[in-house]
This record gives structure tokens, C-alpha cells and sequence, in this order.
């Protein structure tokens, strides 16, 4: 897994998004982990886990949610396309592929041009911003996406990577 050193500020905002109390609780976990860039040097360090709270009720993850761990496991397992989806009791409840750019919901469509940008948007914050100016605009499809309907609020590098 990777571990991430985040503020109470950006904690309290993932909880929201992780559906804190209901859905997902902190859980605090004393584990080892290695030192960034590859040192193979190990050491304990107090982390924290998002932990499903009932293990009976199987809630798929988000698209949006699909992207970003499909990301981030690309990173150390660049082959990697298909994603397997499991209950906390270690079956398979679903596999998920990514279906093309333009083919994501749009949370997901947002997420993935928020991080293929050069300085990508600070996430969620800045996906939640431009969310809020599609729905306020009734845009709900990718190829919605266009200048003259959130030219204000997008920048040009956003249109050029939205047309990919």
C-alpha cells in the first residue's frame, strides 16, 4: 500500500468522501514501513486505514474511486488494466476495466484530466470545485466538457486534455 502523510484539514475532507461514520471508520494500526525512494530501510510508524464498518453489505466503489487506485497501483505495476473488486471476506464480487475517457462518469472523467494535468488540480478540493460548476451547468456526460460552457472556470491545458 502507499502511505500518505496528510493534515487533520485533509483527513476530515477524505472522511467525508470515504462516507465516515457510516460506510468506512479510522482505524489507527502500528505497522513497518519502508523509506521513500527505495532505501529497503524499515521502520514502525503509527498509520491510519479506512476499515468498512459492516462487512456484510457489499458497496462497490465509485468509478471516480476505480481510477484513482488503478493509478495508483500503475505506478509500481505499469501492465496493470483491469481491477478485481472483493468483499472484505476476500471474494470476488466484480473486476472492473477502465472504459476509455470518454467513457467515464463524469466524476471520474473530472478526476482523470484533474491528474493528467502538468501542476494536477489539489485533489479532492479542486475536482469538487469544477464538479459543482458542471452540475450547477447541467453537464453530465464527458463530451459535455467544452469551452463555451466552462471556458470560466476551466483552463485551456483542461480543454486540451478533455478532447484526448
Amino acid at each position: 500500500g502507499t502511505v500518505t502523510f496528510l493534515s487533520d484539514e485533509q483527513i476530515a475532507m477524505l472522511d467525508g468522501f470515504e462516507g465516515v461514520p457510516r460506510i468506512y471508520q479510522q482505524q489507527h494500526f502500528d505497522k513497518e514501513v519502508s523509506e521513500i525512494f527505495g532505501n529497503e530501510r524499515w521502520h514502525p510508524l503509527q498509520v491510519m486505514a479506512y476499515v468498512k464498518v459492516d462487512s456484510q453489505d457489499w458497496y462497490p466503489p465509485s468509478e471516480a474511486y476505480c481510477c484513482a487506485i488503478l493509478r495508483n497501483l500503475g505506478g509500481s505495476f505499469p501492465g496493470i488494466t483491469k481491477l478485481s473488486l472483493r468483499c472484505t471476506g476476500g471474494h470476488l464480487k466484480d473486476e472492473w476495466e477502465h472504459p476509455g475517457f470518454r467513457g467515464l462518469e463524469m466524476a471520474a472523467f473530472l478526476f482523470e484530466v484533474g491528474i493528467r494535468k502538468k501542476r494536477p488540480w489539489v485533489m479532492p478540493r479542486g475536482i469538487g470545485q469544477i464538479r459543482q460548476h458542471v452540475l450547477e451547468r447541467k453537464i453530465s456526460c464527458p463530451r459535455g466538457v467544452i469551452k463555451e460552457h466552462l471556458g470560466d472556470v476551466m483552463e485551456e491545458e483542461d480543454f486540451t486534455i478533455a478532447k484526448e
